[in-house]
């Protein structure tokens, strides 16, 4: 007999107690097994698929596609955001820089005539699809009313995340939607693929 036996014998009995009444009551692969697969989703999510990084100041290119009002159909719109996340939700401000109908030339806004916007957000992350940016732009049109916009975009998948992510958004300004294009650095128009 060792000295410390008699430490080690009410372990031995409490954990043969707890393996006995488990394995009586079917309980323990079903645990195992559920505990095994939180872990793998787990991982996944933060591992293999982490959260982007979407701080920082952005330019975002909407092309709309249908619309109540034509004169705003296949207008193509340049937007600058400066954004900031905690990781889940998100606050910015947006100004309306560029602007082109079709068969029109660009109309550049001068920076005392941006429109200006908020933005509010959040990021939903999700375990085996890509993650998505959900944004609320409220915009204060000076010369006409305030409008707002929803924006989702795809942020891409784990390794395979991508520089520029492409989404759609709804609008109130003349009951548009259409294509979104989020991209770091400014564009020229005949180079975008909204």
């Amino acid at each position: 007999m060792y000295p410390l036996q008699f430490l080690f014998q009410p372990l031995k009995h409490f954990l043969y107690s707890i393996h006995t009444f488990l394995t009586e009551n079917s309980f323990y692969g079903s645990f195992l097994a559920a505990i095994s697969v939180a872990l793998i989703l787990f991982s996944i999510k933060e591992f293999l698929n982490p959260a982007r990084s979407i701080n920082g100041d952005f330019f975002i290119y909407s092309k709309t596609i249908q619309t109540a009002y034509n004169p705003f159909m296949g207008l193509l719109v340049e937007r600058k955001i400066i954004i900031y996340s905690d990781g889940k939700s998100i606050k910015g401000s947006s100004e309306k820089t560029r602007e082109k109908k079709l068969e029109e030339e660009s109309y550049e806004y001068k920076p005392q005539a941006r429109v200006r916007g908020v933005l509010d957000g959040f990021v939903e992350r999700r375990y085996i699809r890509s993650s998505k940016l959900h944004l609320h732009l409220v915009e204060d049109n000076k010369l006409s009313r305030e409008s707002t916009s929803y924006i989702t975009i795809d942020l891409g998948w784990g390794l395979f995340k991508k520089e520029i992510l492409k989404g759609k958004f709804y609008s109130t300004a003349g009951e548009s939607n259409g294509n979104i294009t989020l991209v770091k650095k400014q564009q020229i128009w005949s180079s975008l693929s909204i």
